[in-house]
């Protein structure tokens, strides 16, 4: 049976992890010291105030990462690697690593360095995302292209069919987010990220990030493919992967490309790592015939 390890970006849930972070962090002790290492500060103290370390982009990204990587690594360690990874937003650089295109430490920094250059570029910067379902991708192109006309704001993911992120100025946001309903009864959410990830906002970031940070950075060949999350593109090699990582800030994620290529990969289970429920969610949506099972449910078996 194949297998695809997938990781969700970023959320708010840091809260949910406390318990889970510290007993990972007593399997890998050697992971934890690099780690504090890369940061300059304990690991143990971030994971013991969470909530707070979590609000700030440079650190909730990583906090995300770390986790992802740890809760993999038990995973494998046990059950061996799976035939692909793929990841949502942030979640993709867990996958890189575990599949050993970048090694843990060097996932760890380079979301740390990106963060501090979010942080500089964004802050005092209104910017949202949100949530709009139960909608048809053109009656959403056509609410956006209108209030595109006063204020930023494009669709940031494709997540399912008829489920989608749209990111921009608060105010662009909260316009679309109230369309949607008014016209079409859809359900909508404000994200609790107030950065525009993945949209055009976000390219100056994302210039500064691929010059200052990941053209240092040396990459290798997976061991394992890794499915583009911007793309559905299999990854295999670093240069490949390296392309990704250069347009990750800035693009759309379509989760719902990464789902039919993995069934052309003969994908017949989902291994979910990471905080919340977000991939086990949106899997049934464009997928209904595979198995999906939350990593931390399977560690231990």
């Amino acid at each position: 049976m194949k297998r695809v390890m997938a990781f969700p970006g970023v959320g708010t849930h840091y809260g949910a992890l406390a318990s889970d972070f510290s007993a990972l962090l007593s399997v890998f002790p050697h992971l934890a010291e690099q780690f504090s290492e890369v940061l300059g500060c304990s690991l143990q103290e971030v994971v013991d105030n969470l909530e707070v370390w979590g609000q700030r982009p440079r650190w909730g990204t990583v906090i995300g990462v770390i986790y992802g990587i740890l809760l993999g690594h038990a995973w494998i360690d046990e059950h061996g690697p799976p035939d692909a990874f793929t990841g949502l937003s942030n979640g993709m650089y867990v996958a890189c690593a575990l599949s050993g295109a970048l090694s843990s430490t060097k996932t760890v920094d380079l979301c740390y360095q990106r963060g501090r250059l979010i942080e500089q570029m964004t802050d005092g910067r209104t910017m949202m995302t949100g949530i709009v379902d139960e909608i048809e991708q053109l009656q959403l192109e056509a609410i956006v292209d209108e209030v595109q006309s006063e204020n930023l704001v494009e669709i940031t993911g494709y997540n399912t069919p008829s489920q989608f992120v749209v990111g921009g100025t608060a105010q662009g946001v909260r316009s679309v987010l109230e369309k949607a309903l008014a016209r079409y009864g859809s359900l909508i959410f404000e994200l609790g990220v107030p950065v525009a990830f993945h949209s055009s906002l976000m390219q100056g970031v994302n210039d500064r990030y691929v010059a200052e940070v990941l053209s240092q950075c040396r990459l290798t060949d997976p061991r394992s493919p890794v499915v583009s999350s911007i793309s559905g593109d299999v990854l295999d090699d670093g240069p490949s992967i390296r392309s990704h990582l250069a347009r990750l800030l800035n693009r759309p994620v379509r989760f719902a490309d990464v789902v039919h290529r993995c069934r052309e990969l003969g994908v017949e289970e989902w291994i979910i790592g990471g905080p919340g429920r977000t991939v086990l969610g949106l899997l049934p949506a464009t997928e209904k015939t595979v198995l999906a099972t939350r990593l931390s449910e399977v560690i231990g078996r």
